[in-house]
Parts: structure tokens; sequence; C-alpha cells
């Protein structure tokens, strides 16, 4: 509760001044901003990774859009990802608050306010997961299994190559295996007329 509150504020302190907190990032130096990118970039893929598994549903429940959508909801993978989410926000929190307080930074003295203020946030973000998985220390398994999640996305048609040595096969035929899952998956969990128009 500490960490989903924590991160609540962080994302209001940034909000209507998110150009202008990443206009302040231009005064940071050549070691951090790659580290910043890269930090986003990883986080935007975590996040449209969840999303092929789960959603809401048109009453804001929560509806899977894959088998693996049952294991995010277990115990175990929602410690491993706030494991994860701590992990992110402990290095996030000091590279933030070197921007926002750098004297090159560009950018008004709000967003670098409201940057150092998400910055602040998140260093709490992390410590009281810190501290839960020291009071519960996480399983080495239970990040694997996390980690080990594929996307939910339906794989690209392939179609058949006359020309691929025979050893290509098993891989062709897992793949037509996956996309027929991912259809059945999709037909069966949307109501009888979305999957008749799908059709």
């Amino acid at each position: 509760m500490e960490a989903r509150e924590a991160l609540i504020h962080a994302a209001a302190a940034l909000h209507g001044d998110t150009i202008g907190a990443a206009a302040a990032r231009g005064g940071c130096g050549k070691r951090t901003r790659p580290a910043l990118d890269a930090a986003a970039l990883s986080l935007t893929y975590g996040r449209d990774l969840l999303h092929t598994h789960l959603a809401r549903g048109p009453r804001g429940g929560l509806r899977f859009r894959s088998e693996w959508g049952s294991v995010f909801t277990t115990p175990c993978a929602r410690w491993a990802l706030l494991a994860e989410m701590g992990s992110f926000a402990r290095r996030l929190a000091p590279l933030g608050e070197k921007v926002g307080y750098s004297a090159r930074a560009r950018g008004s003295p709000r967003a670098r306010q409201a940057l150092n203020g998400a910055c602040h946030w998140l260093e709490i973000m992390g410590a009281s997961v810190g501290q839960a998985h020291l009071d519960r220390p996480l399983s080495a398994a239970d990040l694997e299994l996390l980690r080990a999640v594929p996307a939910g996305a339906c794989l690209p048609r392939r179609r058949p190559d006359t020309s691929a040595p025979v050893r290509s096969l098993p891989e062709a035929v897992v793949a037509t295996s996956e996309r027929a899952r991912h259809a059945a998956w999709l037909s069966d969990s949307q109501p009888p007329m979305a999957a008749r128009h799908g059709q």
C-alpha cells in the first residue's frame, strides 16, 4: 500500500509537467541521459508486456487476455513484480534528482521541482519495497517465473517456405500452434457477437 501511494504521488508530481520535466533532462550528463532513456524504454516494454496479458473490462474489472494473465494475479508474481518496480525506483531516483538539481538543466523551475518531487516519492517507494522484502524475502524462482513470461501478442503469420530445411519444421509447427492457441483464447474470452464480427 505504501508503494502504491508513493507511485501515485510520483505520477501526480509530474502530471501536466511531463514536457517541462523532459526539457529539464537536457542538462544531464553523457552517462545519465542514456541511463534514463534505457529505463524509460524498459518500463514501456514492461507495461506493454503486461497489457498483452491483462486488460480492464467494460465495467473496470480485470480481464485476462491470455492464460498467463492468471499468473500475474498470484501473490508470488505480484511480489516479484513489486520487487522489480522497487529496484527501478531505487536506481531512477538518484538519476532524476541529479538532473533536477543540475545547474545546467533546462526547463522551468516548476518543472525541475516536479521532477525532484517525483524522485522523492520514488525513493519512498523503493525504501518501502526494500523493507517489505527484508521482512519477507523474494525467492529466486518467483523472479525467474516473472522474467520468463512471454509476450501475449499473436505471432506473425508465416507462409510455408518449400526451400527451408526439414530441421526448421518443428519451429514452424510451434509458431502455427501458438497462433492457433492465441486465436482460440481470444475467441473464447470474447462475447459471442464480438467473436462473430471478428471472424
